[in-house]
């Protein structure tokens, strides 16, 4: 086992080399104005003679405010185009710059969107994660032990569109974000290797990912994304821990199902020792009898300092678990960060999250409580207490391109505004990464009655928690008498074309949709009881066909149903 010189020389060294960006960002603070107006000139400049460069004039655009005013917001849908022909291989599209890969992630009106990635804007990227990674690791003292980074398990298909695209599709690795020297650094302090993630098997990969981070005394920093996916894992670890702790012992694995690629076994293997001493320090920990959870943990990684997890908007309520769990370890919220690009990141000690001034152009569409977009601002123009949708503009080939999320600005660092992430302005239910939109769940809905023939007097998918405090999706339904066979399933396949959801289920993070028929005739009136009963105002209720609340099974007069 590696042990905390080790690990102190490592994580300096990289501190060492992530400081000179996060100097670099404490003086574009001082000046967001100046810094923000370089980014966009350079992106306008870089890809003038673009094809989109042309049908705006980017080489005639003197500033941002001619920027805002030639150049329309845009959505996916309006990229669309421009996306198809980069995958049939043709240049100068959106960037000059070659584009590296097409990168996967949720849309709103389809299944998913392919966003452009170049070198630049990987460096983009860098220039909002590396000053985070510096704050968190000298502000916390992270350097004398090991760090989880969240690891994607690899998805069982390629993507369809990969089959007719000249340009790669997929994740790639989360390296690609950190880029050489700094991933060089970070792998060499890794608890879980990231060869974990070629494991196909899914409860192999849980298992596996429960075993390394359990044979490491020494673990300081846990960071994944959904709270969910951390809780996941700890089931796994009262799951198997018998069965993880004989594996220590004797520098081996016990999987729970065959493990089919010899190969990836042995280089699994090849991480791992006899480590009996650790065994017999875990024995004692969970075996010696009237142990509460929230004792264990202390004793497993005594060095925990720090859990990295998102905190805000639906994810709020998902934190009492982990905080009961690991009382006493700092949870760090995540910044905004989006497949598109990165808009903020968390910095020790503060509740909401400084904006990623050196990293995109930024702005603002100022709304109201209605959620109704009102005038643009620019990053040094939005002021605390107001709430705005972000907009972003990048060297991956996105023009004044909307988000969709919506943020509050809570407070300031210096000059640099601080703003709290509130949720989607185009309602999507993400409660562990799924990223379920209202229009995707919609479309698939009406793919799904139509194919059965159903013609429901009202419906609602929302999440709800099992008895386990799982998370899963119910379509609650009102219509004439009708057979459910098959309807559950065919539900789940239409929406794992969402690839967010798809990977939440697989891991663990989701159990299975659910189908509740409503007996009573008046479902709508009682629709609409609970949303006044919220907060909302009768006459301005909109009814939704996705929600992000629970609870709507106390609502509802009726059974689930197979």
């Amino acid at each position: 086992m590696k042990n905390n010189n080790y690990y102190g020389m490592i994580n300096r060294i990289l501190t060492y080399l992530l400081g000179k960006r996060s100097r670099l960002y404490d003086i574009s603070s001082n000046d967001i104005q100046k810094f923000q107006d370089k980014i966009l000139m350079t992106i306008l400049r870089n890809n003038s003679r673009t094809l989109i460069g042309k049908k705006y004039g980017f080489s005639m655009l003197r500033d941002r405010e001619d920027y805002r005013k030639s150049v329309p917001l845009s959505s996916y849908e309006d990229c669309s185009d421009y996306i198809s022909a980069i995958m049939k291989g043709k240049k100068n599209i959106l960037t000059k710059e070659e584009i590296i890969r097409l990168v996967p992630t949720s849309g709103s009106s389809s299944a998913k969107k392919l966003i452009p990635y170049t070198k630049s804007l990987l460096e983009e990227f860098r220039n909002g994660i590396f000053p985070w990674l510096y704050d968190l690791y000298t502000k916390n003292n992270l350097y004398y032990g090991s760090a989880y980074w969240s690891i994607t398990p690899l998805a069982e298909d390629n993507i369809s569109d990969s089959t007719y695209s000249k340009i790669q599709i997929g994740f790639g690795n989360d390296s690609d974000y950190f880029g050489f020297p700094q991933n060089f650094l970070i792998s060499k302090s890794l608890c879980v290797p990231p060869e974990v993630s070629g494991i196909r098997d899914i409860e192999n990969f849980k298992y596996a990912t429960a075993y390394f981070l359990l044979r490491d005394r020494t673990l300081c920093l846990i960071s994944v994304w959904s709270p969910t996916f951390l809780k996941v894992i700890i089931d796994c670890i009262f799951r198997w821990e018998k069965d993880i702790i004989d594996g220590i012992s004797k520098g081996d694995f016990n999987f729970p199902n065959e493990f089919g690629d010899e190969k990836e076994l042995d280089i699994l293997i090849g991480f791992i020792r006899k480590d009996k001493a650790r065994a017999d320090e875990l024995k004692k920990i969970f075996y010696r009898g009237n142990v509460k959870k929230n004792e264990l943990f202390k004793e497993i990684w005594p060095n925990l300092r720090v859990i990295s997890c998102w905190k805000d908007a639906e994810s709020e309520y998902l934190l009492d678990e982990i905080e009961k769990l690991f009382g006493g370890v700092y949870i760090q919220g995540k910044g905004l960060l989006a497949t598109e690009g990165i808009i903020s990141f968390p910095v020790s000690g503060s509740d909401g999250h400084v904006l990623a001034i050196n990293s995109h152009f930024l702005e603002f569409l100022e709304i109201d409580n209605s959620v109704n977009k009102l005038k643009s601002r620019f990053a040094d123009e939005i002021v605390q207490g107001k709430k705005y949708s972000v907009v972003l503009t990048t060297s991956g080939g996105l023009y004044r391109y909307m988000l969709h999320d919506i943020v509050e600005v809570i407070g300031k660092a210096g000059n640099c505004p601080i703003i709290k992430f509130l949720g989607k302005d185009d309602n999507v239910s993400d409660i562990t990464g799924e990223k379920l939109n209202e229009i995707f769940v919609r479309n698939k809905l009406n793919i799904i009655f139509r194919r059965y023939g159903i013609s429901p007097d009202f419906f609602l998918v929302a999440p709800e928690t099992s008895s386990e405090n799982n998370y899963f999706y119910v379509l609650y339904i009102h219509c004439g008498r009708i057979s459910f066979k098959g309807l559950r399933d065919d539900i789940e396949k239409e929406f794992f074309e969402n690839c967010h959801y798809k990977n939440s289920r697989r891991i663990g993070q989701l159990e299975k949709l659910k189908i509740f028929r409503i007996e009573n005739a008046d479902a709508y009136a009682n629709y609409l009881k609970k949303c006044v009963n919220d907060g909302q105002r009768l006459g301005e209720i909109k009814q939704r066909i996705l929600s992000r609340k629970t609870g709507w099974v106390s609502v509802f007069k009726g059974e689930f149903v197979d």
